[in-house]
């Protein structure tokens, strides 16, 4: 679009408010595509306030811009400019398309942004600016044919955050002397001992050297960076028993506030704070009987020792130590360690899931035992392992067996040993479980939430065979009758499969908290009726968030259609909405921001947001303040 065709352009014939309303409600593909027609349609864009969570450049082959909004993945494009075999950063035409990980109907839809005279430099200076940002997130660098003064050229007046250098990149110390100050370097191949003393010295925020990287106990003195990160190298326990040493006696590394380092398998070693140290590996095995206990090196250790040792192990191996006996069972629980997310999972085969806060995932399999085509849960030996892609784990795999044992057992035992009140999720996939054997397996147990996969137990069937949960989620359709029923249960939360057919009045019987409805056959009339109806009546007293997103040919004029005959007042307040979960361990919250704030007749105030997202696909959310 030309200048010329903007002096019509419906959107800029609206109050200036108005602009900036429908700017915020469109696709963020087309509000960066808008930004680009000229000066008054960029600062039309920049004044909507719209931003993004990551904002990267990467020099890979090819010279791509990414950016990462909540939900949606932009990717910029440049053409490959060469010149005597270096590759240019000169280019003024972007290809614009949602990121490939993106999924949903706008994935195939590219727009082509160009701009004479504009070079690499000025579309990131153009985008920090239309997106409110300060800074480059991360700057990615895996290819050495790009000329150096070219890169000086693009970035020197920018704020990089990050910067990432991948395998034949070029040299770390080159790409950081021709870059503006940076906060992090990570890289991804070893450099020479001298090079990497020089960055050591440098002042960063944060350093994390290429897993293969030499580093000694002098480099750790050396280092003079806030955050530094090692991952499976050489450095023993013994080197690091001499840098704490060192350390606490002297004004070595006086910025260093934050240090991590992964041993290698071979030196899997917790050290006291005396200096002395337990070689955790070998200390012990999965099959130790309870006579091998009397001369096992840790429980030789006062009590507050031994704690700090199981707090220092691996996960799995504080599993493992806890099956041994009653003592090493308490001595585990005492410690305090706990888990971020404890679910079972039913789909064929019976599995436990552990997530922990720092991303390791431990996955407990029972083998299949069957009994007149039902799977049973009777089993008493488990497969414990570090879930696959965990690096340096896919080899340990423990094998825990404990006489008449059986599954509910070994649920009380982690939950004990974790220290958990409940268990947050059970999946349930296959329909070949006795459901005698799911009541009495789970019926001691609080458990959150129950999420009924395709091919599952029927879901009221599921529902009747274990306690109270919080929230339900089902993926198959289930007849009309039999949700109705589940619609007006006193439910935390409530999310029915893709393919439930919901009407105007089972919205109205909802007496959830939570009700979350997605690519369902509600309409905007729908949803207007239902403000209306909500606004003048004492229905749906329970819910506090609702959660609607609609088919695509309902798209056109979403807002006017929904709000129309309501009375609302469009705020721009920013404010964090929150339910407290019964049994969960964070509560759970979503920001508001802006919106149109209505009042029931009693006073009780609501927050509507229609936003479009991905390729204009309408979302409707109603936020009710308690």
């Amino acid at each position: 679009m030309s200048s010329n065709n903007l002096s019509t352009f419906p959107l800029l014939q609206l109050p200036i408010e108005a602009q900036k309303h429908v700017v915020r409600l469109m696709d963020r593909l087309h509000q960066l595509t808008l930004s680009t027609f000229n000066d008054n349609t960029k600062q039309l864009v920049t004044s909507s306030g719209i931003t993004c969570d990551y904002f990267t450049v990467s020099l890979f082959p090819t010279t791509r811009i990414t950016i990462r909004f909540v939900g949606a993945i932009i990717c910029l494009e440049f053409e490959e400019g060469e010149s005597h075999d270096y590759k240019e950063l000169n280019q003024s035409s972007i290809t614009a398309k949602y990121g490939i990980y993106l999924k949903g109907p706008d994935q195939d839809e590219v727009h082509v942004l160009n701009k004479k005279r504009f070079v690499v430099r000025d579309w990131i200076k153009h985008l920090l600016q239309v997106l409110n940002r300060t800074r480059i997130d991360a700057v990615f660098n895996c290819n050495a044919s790009y000329q150096t003064n070219a890169i000086l050229r693009t970035f020197k007046t920018f704020t990089v955050h990050r910067v990432r250098t991948g395998f034949r990149s070029m040299s770390i110390l080159t790409l950081l002397e021709n870059l503006p100050p940076v906060t992090r370097v990570d890289f991804s191949e070893p450099i020479a001992d001298k090079e990497f003393s020089k960055i050591l010295a440098q002042n960063y925020g944060g350093l994390s050297p290429d897993v293969s990287q030499k580093i000694t106990l002098n480099h750790l003195l050396s280092c003079n960076c806030v955050y530094l990160n090692i991952s499976n190298h050489d450095l023993t326990t013994k080197d690091l028993n001499r840098f704490l040493k060192i350390w606490k006696n002297s004004t070595l590394c006086t910025r260093l506030v934050y240090l991590q380092v992964n041993l290698s398998p071979k030196s899997r070693r917790s050290s006291r704070k005396d200096g002395t140290s337990i070689n955790l590996k070998s200390a012990y095995s999965p099959t130790m009987s309870a006579s091998d206990l009397s001369t096992f090196p840790l429980l030789q250790l006062p009590i507050e020792a031994q704690k700090l040792v199981v707090r220092m192990m691996y996960k799995l191996h504080q599993l493992t130590l806890s099956t041994f006996n009653d003592n090493t069972k308490q001595l585990v629980t005492s410690s305090g360690i706990t888990c971020e997310n404890f679910s079972v999972s039913l789909k064929p085969d019976t599995q436990i899931g552990l997530g922990y806060d720092n991303g390791d995932f431990i996955l407990l399999e029972f083998e299949e035992v069957y009994y007149d085509e039902h799977i049973e849960l009777n089993q008493g030996c488990i497969t414990a392992k570090y879930e696959i892609g965990e690096d340096g784990y896919d080899d340990d795999v423990h094998e825990w067996n404990k006489c008449n044992f059986v599954v509910r057992d070994w649920i009380e035992h982690l939950l004990q040993v974790l220290n958990r009140t409940h268990i947050d999720s059970v999946f349930s996939s296959d329909a070949t479980y006795q459901l005698s054997d799911i009541q009495w397996t789970f019926k001691i147990f609080k458990i959150e939430k129950v999420q009924a996969e395709v091919k599952s137990i029927r879901v009221p069937t599921l529902l009747e065979n274990l306690p109270p949960v919080n929230r339900v989620e089902f993926r198959d359709w289930i007849p009309d009758k039999e949700f109705s029923k589940i619609l007006l249960q006193n439910y935390e939360g409530l999310q029915p499969g893709m393919d439930q057919k919901i009407t105007l009045d089972q919205l109205l019987l909802s007496n959830c908290v939570r009700f979350e409805a997605f690519n369902h056959n509600l309409t905007p009339r729908d949803l207007n009726r239902f403000l209306k109806i909500w606004m003048n009546s004492k229905l749906c007293t329970m819910l506090r968030y609702l959660h609607v997103r609609f088919c695509p040919k309902s798209r056109s004029n979403g807002f006017l259609r929904i709000m129309n005959g309501i009375k609302f007042q469009l705020s721009n307040e920013k404010r964090v909405f929150q339910i407290d979960r019964q049994y969960g361990n964070e509560p759970y919250t979503k920001d508001v921001n802006k919106g149109a704030t209505i009042y029931r007749k009693d006073g009780t105030e609501a927050t509507i947001m229609i936003t479009l997202v991905r390729r204009n696909y309408p979302e409707f959310q109603m936020f009710i303040w308690s």
